[in-house]
């Protein structure tokens, strides 16, 4: 061992002394030959670190050395530093992509090759040392880019949606963006190719924007304001406006009279915000209208990040249902063709995030009580009084389906651990479930289905449901699901009356994506704000703001 540390010792010492020379007199095979070394040596020791910067990619950076043995890519004696450049520029822009230029050695690579460029004599390790830094760089900075800078299960462990899971070559995408003289156009094509992302990015650099001028102006507090009021604070209303938000209001109309053009851009602004569209100034209005723009970088930031977990493809048709719009929509060939208001699971009782395959739906359905709501509401109330049961229009089952009678069951003792039945409630206007239920497999037993509750659907922020996600005007949605078939608008509201449970198959089974977004696009390319209703933000905020090495997606692969 000792005999090891000392010859670590007079390799570092003969790296560090070694005549400093013109940086262009060194052959590609003599740095080939100090490349190699350098990494044996650190691989020997356990010391992936180059100076005082650590190496993030372990198992990629040998490797890719090896398979071009061990020849420098950025520091050649033709080259004169040229991609070098070239990539510290990209590293640059990494913030046009939400993400963090110094998490790729950015300040360490810059210092380093002003000081090559600039002097004529380097030392043959501050050459190793950069060309390895910026191979580095590309591999972690690409592995963010296409898979995100932080691991879903951990940063969000309940986020069980799909996402990438293939094993990108990053060594060989880099030769190949390398000898394609397109280093620039290769990098960019790592990132999510979503039309939603390149949004959110023209707007991340507008935000950042706005606060290089200083911010948005302060909107006062106060009583409301609507249309035909006049006040300086309508004035104020009208600059942020007029300053953020695209809407039409008119630089030369920024007089203190609350009109028929801050009524309509009012509207636009609190519909993209989350807010009923009312064009009235009140207390919500005013307190998203105070909301500052760095609050809106790191939003955006941090739904980029969730849509880069998001694999390429979502599915040729599908159904998506984002809990922080309270919406689902659904997509064919990419194109929106369908949406709706949703109602989604109360704040303790989360509506989960997970894809799946939807298959067939059902008219009519039964409503068998799940676990979840059986322990946690029905069986405590039955405890107290009986005949909830009966209220609820529930029926308790055997396991073979026989019925019991209310007055056979020691209510007062019953739990969910001794509980022997199942409670059922049969089709009928008051069912939990509604008049149809469409169906999907998924561990948490969570659907998309109708509800009788249809007065919540007035509410901006709708989280009443105990986890499913409740749907406006279903039977439509059934209808478009089943256009082509025979069963049509009427046909469907026909086989409702019945009351008689009915499955029927879709014509084309779709994918179905429960996710998570707080900021995202409308169909007419503009930004909108959600509620972080399930606080999931914050978390992933720390993790963008961390160190790349703590909750890097693929960092223990690389």
């Amino acid at each position: 061992m000792l005999v090891r540390n000392a010859f670590f010792f007079v390799f570092l010492s003969f790296l560090f002394l070694a005549p400093k020379i013109s940086a262009h007199d060194f052959t590609n095979d003599e740095l080939a030959e100090a490349i190699r070394l350098r990494l044996e040596t650190a691989q020997a020791y356990g010391q992936m670190r180059l100076g005082d910067e650590p190496v993030f990619c372990i198992n990629t950076l040998p490797e890719f050395y090896v398979s071009r043995d061990f020849q420098p890519l950025w520091i050649t004696t033709r080259d004169k530093y040229q991609k070098a450049k070239e990539m510290l520029s990209i590293i640059a822009d990494a913030e046009a992509e939400g993400l963090t230029p110094n998490d790729y050695h950015y300040a360490r690579i810059l210092t380093s090759l002003n000081h090559s460029i600039r002097h004529d004599s380097v030392g043959r390790f501050e050459l190793i040392k950069l060309e390895l830094l910026l191979s580095d760089a590309f591999f972690l900075y690409a592995s963010h880019l296409y898979y995100g800078k932080l691991n879903p299960e951990t940063a969000d462990p309940e986020w069980k949606a799909k996402r990438k899971t293939d094993s990108f070559d990053f060594a060989g995408y880099l030769t190949e963006a390398v000898e394609s003289g397109k280093l620039r156009e290769y990098t960019q094509m790592l990132a999510p190719r979503l039309p939603e992302y390149t949004v959110l990015k023209s707007f991340l650099d507008y935000y950042r924007e706005v606060v290089a001028k200083g911010g948005f102006p302060n909107v006062p507090t106060g009583d409301k304001l609507q249309k035909g009021d006049s006040s300086e604070r309508v004035v104020a209303i009208k600059r942020r406006l007029y300053m953020g938000s695209n809407v039409e209001i008119k630089d030369g109309n920024i007089s203190p009279f609350f009109d028929d053009d801050l009524e309509a851009a009012l509207k636009i602004f609190q519909r993209r915000n989350g807010l009923g569209a009312d064009g009235v100034a009140g207390v919500k209005t005013v307190e998203l209208l105070n909301v500052p723009a760095e609050k809106r970088i790191q939003d955006i930031k941090i739904n980029m990040e969730r849509l880069r977990w998001l694999p390429e493809d979502l599915g040729e048709r599908y159904i998506l249902v984002n809990l922080g719009s309270f919406e689902l929509e659904i997509f064919e060939k990419a194109s929106r063709t369908y949406d709706s208001e949703v109602i989604i699971g109360k704040t303790y009782r989360k509506t989960p995030i997970f894809s799946s395959k939807m298959t067939y739906l059902v008219l009519n359905p039964t409503w068998t009580v799940p676990p979840t709501i059986l322990k946690a509401d029905i069986l405590p109330e039955a405890r107290k009084d009986p005949s909830v049961i009966t209220r609820k229009g529930l029926k308790v089952l055997r396991s073979d389906g026989t019925e019991v009678a209310l007055a056979d069951v020691d209510w007062p003792n019953v739990s969910s651990t001794n509980f022997p039945y199942t409670l059922r409630q049969p089709p009928g206007p008051t069912n939990a479930l509604g008049d149809v239920k469409f169906m999907f497999p998924n561990p948490y037993s969570v659907y998309i289905h109708d509800t009788p509750s249809r007065e919540m659907f007035n509410k901006s922020e709708r989280a009443f449901s105990s986890g499913c996600i409740r749907l406006k005007n279903p039977l439509n949605m059934a209808a478009y699901l089943l256009s082509g078939t025979k069963y049509t608008r009427e046909e469907i509201g026909k086989i409702v009356q019945t009351r008689v449970e009915t499955t029927i198959t879709l014509p084309k089974p779709l994918d179905v994506h429960i996710l998570y977004l707080t900021a995202w696009v409308s169909e007419s390319n503009s930004l909108r704000f959600g509620v972080d209703i399930y606080e999931r933000d914050a978390r992933i905020a720390k993790g963008l703001s961390g160190t790349p090495g703590g909750g890097s997606s693929i960092g223990s692969r690389l």
